[in-house]
């Protein structure tokens, strides 16, 4: 009975020594798969197209000097040696050769002032006047809008349209420097009526006619302008 147990001892041994001397199978592994996470896709949105600000209208504004019309322009006295000094600027506004009255006129030519123009000034500005006596004893210096355009002895009073109370309060001026004087309702009316001239007359308010003296005002030595600005 013990040699049995040795032999059935034996005979495992060996068959022990033989399995593992016989070649393993070959165990297969599984591949390991790495995961990459996707990448995340964003939404596709419109590229913004840049804008340029929009771009500023630029008004322009332009001026337009008037050109005097020295042939209607002057002095228109109703008697007296010398009936109507044309020629410029009036020489004579007011009683002269204490015997007679003078009236003074400008007139303007706009006839170049483009008819796509839109008028927001005209000033008259009649310069520096001078004067002989005493003529602001007797009365003020005034001024009227009129329409007469060719002149003649017989304008004289004539073609009033009224004064400068449409643009400005201060008709009548008490010196000998009256400024600038702003007509641009005067200035709008004629353009928009295709008229091509622009008429200022002026005026003393009164008058003295037994003084031996001759009383009046004159602008003959300064050059007037009238100036209209537009777009």
């Amino acid at each position: 009975m013990q040699n049995r147990n040795k032999l059935f001892a034996l005979s495992a041994f060996l068959l022990t020594i033989m399995a593992c001397s016989l070649p393993q199978p070959k165990v297969e592994t599984a591949p390991v798969i790495t995961l990459t996470p996707a990448p995340v896709v964003q939404p596709m949105t419109a590229t913004p197209v840049p804008t340029s600000p929009p771009t500023a209208t630029i008004v322009v504004e332009k001026e337009f000097s008037a050109v005097l019309d020295t042939g209607n322009s002057g002095s228109i006295c109703p008697s007296g040696p010398t009936m109507v000094e044309n020629g410029g600027p009036p020489p004579t506004i007011g009683e002269k050769n204490d015997s007679y009255d003078c009236e003074g006129f400008w007139t303007f030519d706009i006839r170049n002032l483009p008819r796509s123009a839109t008028i927001f000034s005209a000033i008259f500005s009649p310069g520096v006047c001078t004067t002989s006596g005493t003529p602001f004893s007797f009365g003020n210096l005034g001024f009227e809008l009129v329409e007469i355009n060719m002149l003649a002895v017989g304008d004289y009073g004539a073609g009033g349209i009224g004064n400068f109370q449409q643009d400005q309060r201060n008709l009548e001026f008490q010196n000998c420097s009256p400024g600038d004087i702003n007509i641009t309702k005067h200035v709008m009316s004629r353009f928009e009526d295709d008229a091509t001239t622009v008429q200022i007359r002026a005026y003393t308010l009164s008058g003295n006619f037994s003084n031996g003296v001759s009383d009046y005002i004159s602008f003959s030595g300064t050059t007037p302008t009238l100036i209209i600005k537009y777009r």
